[in-house]
């Protein structure tokens, strides 16, 4: 009897360390995420939530969804000096909390350096430049910028490791593309980096975007592809700019169904209209 009841005692005792211990987790756990939760809504400040502060001939949407609660994809709109606007989409190497934080400093980075010059393969040569002291071999930021003039639609693209620029330009969708440029993050880089110039006429529109979105899984594997997100530009081009970037997402998870997704997903969208449209 004494040692049923030892036993008896013994397992309320291991019973309540256990509960003990899943609280502390559970406590932990709700502590982290908090943190987590808080830190996604200060990334998400970092990027533009207004979209109405722009010229009559600009409209632009953008919208960013990590993966995890946080992310290392990012887009920017400045205004440059010489009246242009800049619009930029990066995305950094890795995942979660230190991807977050390279995130920022790359933005950063690159408002500090529009600062001094509107030229965009000197912007991309002076991030790097920057860049470059700050991480470490294992991580790189790849890098989208493109400056259009409202008033005239002229505009450039320049990429750093992002590859090619989708735009829809006289009902006709095509590539805009460099004749290349590494990811920034590399010291001792000079002249590596190239622009492409092209124009846009009232209706027409460009996406940006991160692999996120064309790399993106169905169930059996497949990719979304730049085929299909061309297919669905050619769907969507007649649409406002934040409809756009919605469908185009929207369409995205659809193909991913209830998957995770495998990575940050970035979509900028810009339309040029008619001046007081």
């Amino acid at each position: 009897q004494d040692q049923q009841l030892l036993e008896a005692i013994a397992h309320l005792v291991v019973t309540a360390l256990e509960k003990v211990r899943f609280l502390e987790e559970k406590h932990e756990k709700d502590l982290l995420d908090r943190q987590l939760n808080d830190a996604r809504d200060i990334q998400m400040s970092l990027m533009p939530k207004s979209f109405g502060d722009l010229p009559a001939s600009i409209e632009i949407f953008g919208k960013s969804l990590p993966a995890r609660q946080i992310g290392g994809d990012f887009f920017d709109i400045v205004n440059l000096d010489d009246g242009r606007i800049l619009l930029a989409l990066g995305d950094v190497s890795g995942k979660g909390m230190p991807a977050a934080i390279l995130m920022a400093v790359s933005r950063m980075i690159l408002r500090q350096v529009v600062q001094d010059t509107t030229e965009l393969t000197e912007i991309l040569e002076k991030v790097n430049q920057k860049l470059s002291k700050e991480l470490d071999s294992y991580h790189f930021v790849t890098l989208q910028i493109v400056a259009i003039d409202p008033r005239t639609g002229m505009a450039e693209m320049s990429s750093a490791g992002h590859g090619p620029l989708m735009v829809r330009l006289s009902e006709t969708t095509r590539l805009i593309e460099t004749k290349g440029g590494p990811p920034l993050g590399i010291p001792g880089l000079s002249g590596v980096y190239d622009k492409q110039s092209f124009s846009m006429h009232p209706g027409d529109c460009l996406i940006m975007f991160t692999d996120g979105l064309s790399e993106e899984h169905s169930a059996n594997r497949e990719m979304f592809g730049s085929e299909r997100i061309e297919k669905f530009l050619n769907e969507f081009s007649q649409l406002p700019a934040r409809q756009i970037t919605e469908n185009m997402i929207q369409e995205a998870t659809r193909w991913r169904g209830n998957q995770e997704a495998h990575d940050d997903l970035t979509l900028l969208s810009m339309k040029f209209k008619e001046t007081g449209t």
